[in-house]
């Protein structure tokens, strides 16, 4: 099964890797980026001042 997913996905991910210039980015960037987003959005003036849902 694994051999024929293979065979139906490795076109398909380098058509999309070549149509959209897309590069290999190191895992460690990648965590780092999004650790800052995930940082950025709870930072003080982010964060909604009002609950999300209401009380009672």
């Amino acid at each position: 099964m694994l051999p024929e997913l293979g065979r139906l996905l490795d076109p398909w991910t380098a058509e999309h890797r070549d149509g959209r210039g897309d590069e290999w980015i190191p895992v460690a960037r990648q965590a780092e980026y999004q650790s800052r987003v995930v940082l950025a959005a709870f930072e003080p003036g982010r964060v909604a001042t009002r609950p999300l849902l209401p009380f009672g």
